[in-house]
């Protein structure tokens, strides 16, 4: 069946942004995904692939953060501060990705499937561009306070100016810059709800027992990852 070339672009458009959005998370990791007011964790959406773990955010909210992190660690660290500090530079870049989103994911696909004007694409094209290029500056502006080394904030302009559905997901790729250090499973402690947690719970107890059952019986892997089990289901109670 012969498809369209407008459905095509439009669905390379959406292609492009999703794979962008979505993260692949080893066995040790979590994603950390911020909601309205609230945060959820999570170890996966429930689909494997390759002995990676497929975790794909809301797309409809690219403004929100987005961040993986270990849940291995025992240290019970807590760098809330500095989370807070990071959060409070990304504001510009909130209301960047909601323009993005709604210029590249909605104003584009419907003037190229149902308009097909030429001047008006080239105008939404140029809307997005200078909403990328804003973004761009607030980045190397703030590159200190966001993580970020000139080399990173240089890539990060390029790569979404190239690539208009980048652009989209720019607050979500200065997260991947973030070094997350809290640890994971005290921050679900506190900041996501019964459901959550639960399902947190359920998860991780399981990939655990994964890792027990490779384990030679008395040795000191066989203690350390008994002593996470413990840790994990006192830390996130049933």
């Amino acid at each position: 069946m012969w498809i369209a070339g407008e459905w095509l672009l439009v669905a390379g458009i959406l292609l492009f942004y999703l794979q962008d959005s979505t993260l692949l998370l080893y066995h040790d990791e979590v994603a950390i995904a911020e909601r309205w007011r609230s945060w959820n964790v999570s170890a996966s959406a429930g689909v494997e692939l390759a002995g990676r773990y497929l975790f794909l955010p809301n797309p409809l909210v690219p403004q929100r953060a987005l961040f993986r992190a270990t849940w291995t660690k025992t240290d019970d660290a807590d760098d809330s501060a500095r989370l807070d500090a990071f959060l409070s530079q990304l504001m510009p870049f909130r209301i960047g990705c909601v323009f993005a989103w709604a210029i590249v994911l909605v104003a584009i696909p419907v003037t190229v499937l149902a308009h097909r004007s030429p001047t008006l694409l080239l105008a939404e094209l140029l809307a997005s561009y200078l909403v990328t290029a804003a973004m761009g500056v607030f980045a190397w502006r703030r590159r200190a306070a966001l993580g970020l080394d000139a080399k990173a904030a240089l890539g990060l302009i390029a790569e979404t100016l190239l690539c208009p559905p980048y652009s989209v997901n720019y607050l979500r790729r200065l997260c991947r810059h973030h070094a997350f250090a809290s640890d994971p499973v005290k921050f679900a402690t506190r900041h996501c709800n019964v459901r959550d947690r639960a399902s947190l719970r359920r998860e991780l107890l399981a990939r655990t027992d994964i890792d027990l059952s490779f384990a030679d019986p008395g040795s000191e892997l066989q203690a350390g990852l008994q002593a996470r089990r413990e840790r994990i289901a006192r830390s996130l109670p049933a």
